[in-house]
């Protein structure tokens, strides 16, 4: 196999899927599409960006070691990381199909964090992140 053969995507488009039966998720369109979002690659100059800036973030910010912090502290910390993660995937999330309450959601940062951080779908941005790791944003199939 060449080398040269494999081709590079700068991003990949995610389809939804039932927390619980695994089943995609269709909109309720005439012509019903799978519910999805479409992410940038890891390898992206504008993911690599994204990425610095909430690493600098996350070292100005250091906490004390573990081991030093008290359990309030440590789930503060958790919570703390939780939502820079959520940030940073509607950050690099440059498309989506997702249908709420009979309608679209608008595929903004502000419209992502408000479903990436309703309780109500808190399986939905841990099945996105999942999903980047495990297909490996970097092949076209």
């Amino acid at each position: 196999m060449d080398l040269n053969t494999l081709a590079v995507q700068d991003s990949a488009k995610i389809e939804i899927r039932h927390p619980e039966t695994d089943d995609v998720i269709f909109d309720e369109a005439k012509t019903p599409k799978a519910m999805s979002v479409t992410v940038l690659a890891k390898h992206t100059k504008k993911y690599k960006q994204i990425q610095r800036r909430f690493g600098f973030d996350a070292v100005k910010k250091k906490n004390k070691s573990v081991e030093k912090m008290s359990f309030s502290e440590y789930d503060e910390a958790v919570a703390k990381n939780e939502a820079m993660n959520i940030e940073m995937l509607a950050k690099i999330t440059t498309d989506c199909n997702l249908f709420i309450d009979g309608q679209y959601v608008k595929c903004d940062e502000k419209s992502l964090l408000e479903v990436y951080n309703n309780p109500i779908f808190s399986w939905l941005p841990v099945q996105i992140i999942e999903d980047m790791d495990e297909i490996g944003l970097f092949f076209k199939s």
